[in-house]
């Protein structure tokens, strides 16, 4: 299953991003936060990493694999062994 590892804020709505694949990157989730769904959250930078690896806003969730897919960079090192199963 695909997590993600590590999470950074750098601007706005973007964050630097690291999965359990080997991918690492930038990922601006400004269109995604213009939802309706996403009005709740009110501190972009207050997330929190869920033990599933899925970014936590508290009220809404994105899950790694949606991420992933718009997250902009790179296989910077080996898969974690899990991801290998």
């Amino acid at each position: 299953m695909l997590k993600i590892t590590d999470a950074d804020w750098l601007i706005d709505h973007k964050l630097e991003l690291v999965f359990s694949d080997g991918f690492a990157g930038t990922v601006d989730l400004t269109e995604i936060f213009q939802a309706p769904a996403f009005k709740v959250v009110t501190d972009f930078k207050r997330f929190a990493l869920t033990t599933e690896g899925h970014l936590d806003w508290g009220e809404v969730q994105l899950t790694a694999s949606t991420v992933r897919d718009i997250t902009e960079g790179d296989f910077t090192h080996a898969p974690e062994q899990s991801d290998l199963q």
